[in-house]
Formats: C-alpha cells, structure tokens, sequence
C-alpha cells in the first residue's frame, strides 16, 4: 500500500516537511578511523568525536598518527600534536573518542 493522503478541499500539504534533506555533518579523521565530530578546542589541541564501535579499536587507537583532520564541505583543517593523550567512553554502538595535546 503506497503513501495516501487525503485533505480537504483547498488544502494544500507542504510535502517538503516529509523529505527535508539532512545537513551536511563535520567528519573527522584519525589515521583508520572517521567519524562525526562533535567539539574542538584550539587552546589544548582537543578534538573530540564519535565513532561505531569496532573490535580492533583500541589496537587502532595504539597506531594512530599525531595529526587528525577536520573536514567539512568548504575545507580540511589539519590538526598536529607533538605528543597527545586520548580517552574513550562507550554510548551504546558508538566510541566517543577525545584527543587533546600531552601536558608537559
């Protein structure tokens, strides 16, 4: 059965309500890993996104490089640590993954 609707007459339905494109969402990437960025603060080189949990992760997170890349639509801003630190915590399905320069 298809998508019926009924109104009455003189009404009009705005059906771009029903297919609103999605906008487009900053990605990050990390060496093998990519996902959807969420913060970056330029002061303590921290950069935190999200990203599905795999099984390898954390062997991943042992060989990242120390630069990552934050890419939109009109560019790709790279960000480079001399040394770094990082976190995960797990929501669910996906690894919300923090890295942010190593305090000397």
């Amino acid at each position: 059965m298809g998508n019926n609707w009924m109104t009455s007459e003189g009404l009009d339905l705005n059906l771009e309500l029903f297919n609103t494109a999605k906008p487009h969402t900053i990605d990050v990437s990390w060496g093998n890993l990519s996902g959807e960025f969420i913060s970056y603060s330029s002061k303590t080189k921290r950069i935190q996104f999200r990203v599905k949990m795999t099984p390898a992760l954390f062997s991943i997170l042992e060989k990242a490089p120390k630069e990552a890349k934050i890419i939109t639509a009109e560019e790709d801003y790279t960000i480079t640590w001399q040394a770094y630190n990082y976190s995960v915590s797990n929501v669910a399905e996906t690894a919300t993954i923090t890295v942010e320069e190593k305090s000397q």
